[in-house]
């Protein structure tokens, strides 16, 4: 019964690792075009997660959107 069990969370395993690869390419290639389309050779990014584990991430600009009357810079996010 263990034996079974070990070899049902290997195959889990196995796939969640092949799964986090393939996010992980996905990651970099969202990377590899957004540096190809730049609007500015000074932009930078951070990717944001959000406030829990469930939440949609998001990737946000800094220092390029300025608030009215401020000269501070805040981040923006990415549409």
């Amino acid at each position: 019964m263990l034996k079974a069990e070990n070899q049902e969370l290997k195959g889990k395993i196995e796939k969640l690792e092949k799964e986090v690869s393939r996010l992980n390419d996905n990651v970099e290639r969202m990377c590899d075009l957004l540096l190809e389309k730049m609007d500015t050779p000074n932009q930078k990014f951070i990717y944001y997660k959000g406030d829990d584990n469930n939440s949609v991430g998001k990737l946000v600009g800094i220092g390029s959107n300025k608030r009215e009357g401020s000269s501070i810079l805040y981040p923006y996010v990415v549409e």
